[in-house]
């Protein structure tokens, strides 16, 4: 583990998660009880994403976990019926994928998404021959081109970033991070509980604002075992989701701002 092959296997297969619950909110301003449901453009969401991973040259197919719902929005993608909470889906997702290197995980609410983008992704993260690797993208990158979508900004002393969607994780080692995963996802809007999950001198370090990426890598890996990579991103729609009320308001202003040439 942990060293990239003379042969990088790409492409790889990408699982969407697109079960689980939709929060009050956004099924009281939209009347669906399915996120990837959500209209944006006269399309699901969860279609938009499956177009730009089906394009994308480092994906090889598109399995999406999550309900009977989705079957006309996934299109040539293949549907699996979701288990649970995002452990069970991840897990679901490999089994009917049948992945056995490594594989793309992917959220079903970032519209924005491009193929150039996920190839970038994917390329740094089998350059990197981790284990696991995670999208960041830069404050001022998210918030210059997705202006009005809220994002949960944490700062380090390399600068303040915000987490990605996009995750390619080496499949033998799932077992080792899926309690991470949920832990990280539950805590993921807030700083303090995510500093929390990494210990009190990571914590000081958020507080402070002063703690380097590398450090927060080294101290997961201590947890999980195995190499983790934080991967900054040039490409922000991998961050730009969409699981507020606001910021559907603001995704749609802003594809209406494209349209117009704005």
């Amino acid at each position: 583990m942990g060293q990239p092959s003379s042969t990088p296997p790409i492409p790889l297969p990408a699982i969407v998660l697109a079960g689980g619950r939709i929060s009050p909110e956004m099924q009281q301003a939209t009347g669906l009880a399915t996120l990837g449901l959500v209209p944006l453009a006269g399309q699901p969401m969860v279609a938009h994403v499956v177009r730009a991973l089906s394009a994308a040259k480092s994906v090889s197919d598109v399995w999406v976990v999550g309900p009977e719902a989705l079957r006309s929005a996934v299109g040539t993608a293949h549907l699996v019926p979701e288990a649970g909470e995002m452990a069970a889906n991840i897990e679901a997702g490999v089994r009917a994928s049948a992945a056995a290197s490594l594989m793309l995980l992917c959220t079903a609410d970032v519209p924005f998404l491009t193929p150039q983008a996920v190839d970038d992704f994917v390329e740094r993260c089998v350059a990197s021959g981790a284990d696991l690797c995670y999208a960041i993208v830069r404050r001022e990158d998210a918030l210059e081109a997705y202006p009005g979508m809220h994002r949960t900004f944490v700062r380090t002393g390399d600068g303040a970033f915000t987490g990605g969607n996009l995750v390619v994780m080496r499949v033998p080692y799932l077992t080792n991070i899926l309690a991470l995963i949920e832990t990280v996802r539950a805590a993921r809007k807030s700083p303090l509980k995510l500093a929390k999950v990494f210990g009190p001198a990571i914590l000081l370090g958020f507080l402070l604002g002063c703690v380097k990426v590398k450090r927060i890598e080294q101290r997961a890996a201590r947890l999980v075992g195995g190499t983790l990579r934080a991967i900054v991103t040039p490409y922000p729609e991998i961050a730009a989701d969409v699981d507020k009320p606001e910021d559907l308001r603001a995704a749609e202003n802003l594809l209406a701002q494209r349209a117009s040439g704005a």
